[in-house]
C-alpha cells in the first residue's frame, strides 16, 4: 500500500497496512532548512512564489518521510485577496491594515477568482503532485469562516473580543462578512482538489471561542457548504478545531469526513463519541515533541494503542509543531506511527 492509498483509505475508514501520519505545520522554523529560506525571503514572498512554496512543502517529506504533504501557505490569504491588506510581523504574527466591523467595509470586500488570485498556490500543488507522484497524498487547506472573521474583524491575532462581541450585538454583521468568505474560501477549496490535492483540511483553530448551541447556528452552516463542495469535488474534508471537546458533536455534523481533535480531548473519549461515524485524526500535544525521543516514542505509542487497528484513524498532533521543536523529537514520532503495522 503506497502512502498517497493509505491516507485516503484512512480518511474513508477502509483498512490500511499502518495508520498514516502527517503533522499540522510540519514546514516551518523547526526545520534548518526552512530557516535558510526564511533567512533569504519573508513569509508572504514564500507563500506566493511557486518555487519556493514547492520547497517549503517539500522540506519535511524529504527529510521525515510523512504519508502525506501539506501545501505550503496560510489561511489568512484569501482575506487578503479580498482586498485586506495583510502583513507579517516576526513575533507578533498577522495583521490587518484595517478591522472589518461594519457593513460598507464588508460591502468593499471582493470576491477573488480563484484561479487567477491564487494562481501561485494552484502552480505549486501541481508542481508538488508532479514531484510527489503517489509517494504521499496532497493536502490543501483553508480556514473557516468563523476563524478567518474573527481575525478580519480584530484586526489580526488577539483576544477575539470584538468578534464576539459582534456576534452578540450585531449577529446581521456577523453573517453578511462569513457568507462572503464561504463562497471565497470554498472556491479556493475546490480549484485546489482540481489542481491535484487528495484531500482539504479545514481550520476553525477559534472554534472553541463558541458554545456548541453558539457553533451550531453561526459556523455550522458555513462548514457544511464548504465541506459538500470539497466532497462533489471527490475529496475528503477535514475539520479541526483547536479545542474540540465541546464541539465535537458539531464537528461531525460538519460533514467532514475527518474529525482533527485538539489538545484537550482525550483520544480514547474521542473515537468512543464518534464511533464509526467518521475517520478521526490526531492528537498529540505538541508540547510532548519539545522532549526526549525516547518520551516522544512512548507518547506516541500510547496514541496508537488507543487507535489499535480501528480503520479510519490518522496519527497527528493536537496544534502545530512549535518553533524550538527538536527535529530528532519529529523522527521519532514518525518512525514509531511507520513501525506500528497493524495485523
Amino acid at each position: 500500500m503506497n502512502p498517497r492509498e493509505r491516507f485516503l483509505s484512512a480518511c474513508r475508514r477502509q483498512p490500511v497496512d499502518r495508520h498514516p501520519v502527517w503533522l499540522m505545520r510540519q514546514a516551518g522554523r523547526y526545520l534548518p532548512e526552512y530557516q535558510e529560506l526564511r533567512e533569504k525571503y519573508d513569509f508572504l514572498t514564500i507563500c506566493k512564489r511557486p518555487d519556493l512554496i514547492l520547497e517549503a512543502s517539500l522540506q519535511p517529506w524529504r527529510r521525515f518521510g510523512m504519508d502525506a504533504v501539506i501545501i505550503f501557505s496560510d489561511i489568512l490569504l484569501p482575506l487578503h485577496a479580498m482586498g485586506a491588506r495583510l502583513t507579517f510581523e516576526d513575533g507578533v504574527g498577522p495583521r490587518f491594515e484595517s478591522t472589518v466591523r461594519t457593513e460598507k467595509e464588508i460591502e468593499k470586500l471582493e470576491i477573488p477568482r480563484a484561479r487567477i488570485s491564487f494562481s501561485y498556490i494552484l502552480e505549486a500543488i501541481q508542481n508538488v503532485r508532479h514531484e510527489i507522484k503517489d509517494n504521499a497524498a496532497l493536502l490543501g487547506f483553508v480556514g473557516a469562516p468563523w476563524t478567518l472573521a474573527a481575525y478580519l474583524i480584530e484586526g489580526g491575532s488577539g483576544d477575539f473580543k470584538a468578534a464576539l462581541n459582534i456576534m452578540r450585538e450585531s449577529p446581521g454583521i456577523l453573517s453578511k462578512l462569513m457568507d462572503k468568505i464561504t463562497t471565497a474560501v470554498t472556491h479556493l477549496a475546490v480549484e485546489q482538489v482540481r489542481a491535484g490535492c487528495d484531500a482539504i483540511q479545514i481550520f476553525d483553530t477559534w472554534g472553541g471561542l463558541l458554545g456548541p448551541a453558539q457553533y451550531r447556528e453561526l459556523a455550522l452552516p458555513h462548514l457544511k457548504k464548504i465541506s459538500d463542495e470539497i466532497r462533489k469535488a471527490a475529496a475528503p474534508a477535514i475539520i479541526f478545531i483547536k479545542k474540540s471537546s465541546s464541539l465535537l458533536e458539531e464537528m461531525v455534523d460538519s460533514g467532514a469526513d475527518v474529525i482533527s481533535i485538539g489538545t484537550d480531548l482525550d483520544l480514547k473519549d474521542a473515537i468512543s463519541r464518534v464511533k464509526d461515524r467518521r475517520a478521526v485524526q490526531g492528537n498529540l500535544n505538541p508540547e510532548i515533541l519539545l522532549r526526549s525521543a525516547s518520551t516522544v516514542e512512548r507518547e506516541t505509542q500510547k496514541l496508537l494503542d488507543v487507535a489499535g487497528n480501528r480503520p479510519g484513524y490518522i496519527a497527528n498532533l493536537g496544534h502545530g509543531v512549535l518553533p524550538n521543536t527538536p527535529v530528532e523529537s519529529v523522527g521519532a514520532f514518525v518512525e514509531t506511527v511507520k513501525r506500528n503495522a497493524i495485523a
